[in-house]
């Protein structure tokens, strides 16, 4: 092969790589406005695509694993999250989504060891904390959950004001303030 042969390759498998690039970032963009727009059907045929064209992204496969579980494919949503931590051990939202798995499942001490991980990772994590925070509630520990819950609210006070809003989060405060009313929580 001559010199200028092997330049033009060159150059064209770079343009060939940045197209991919581009696509990749594109199909993420739109999976993640899917998935914002809860139309998780289409943000899981994006995803699926994005996982296509780089199967070594641990966000593509953390995407998946969301879209999956909110069709109701809870085992192989769990199979994206674990793949997206082999790539990427210090993925925190991963251990968080594999928490919620597991929470789901009523495993809440396997749950709450997931959300611990998120926050050692990612300190300020207000989403893993009341995530924790339920997890514990749910083993009986309500000091612990009442202390995850008030971490969470100094940490990022816009997202629980926000998670107070879902009827999930008005039982569970429910019964926080109830145990704290009846003497078990000081």
């Amino acid at each position: 092969m001559g010199s200028s042969f092997k330049i033009a390759l060159f150059i064209l498998l770079a343009f060939a790589c940045a197209a991919s690039a581009s696509d990749f970032s594109d199909l993420m963009r739109r999976a993640d406005i899917s998935a914002g727009n809860k139309d998780f059907k289409e943000a899981y045929k994006l995803y699926a695509r994005a996982v296509e064209i780089s199967p070594e992204s641990a966000r593509a496969h953390n995407g998946l694993g969301y879209a999956n579980y909110e069709l109701g494919l809870h085992e192989t949503a769990e199979a994206e999250y674990t793949k997206a931590l082999e790539l990427d051990p210090d993925f925190a939202v991963a251990y968080n989504n594999l928490g919620i798995i597991h929470y789901h499942r009523q495993e809440y001490e396997s749950a709450a060891e997931h959300y611990k991980k998120a926050i050692e990772l990612r300190p300020n994590y207000a989403k893993a904390m009341v995530n924790l925070a339920a997890a514990y509630i749910k083993m009986g520990n309500y000091l612990g959950g009442y202390m995850e819950y008030l971490r969470a609210l100094r940490t990022d006070d816009s997202y629980v004001e926000e998670r107070k809003k879902s009827e999930k989060a008005k039982r569970e405060i429910g019964e926080l303030q109830d145990k704290y009313s009846n003497g078990e929580i000081e």
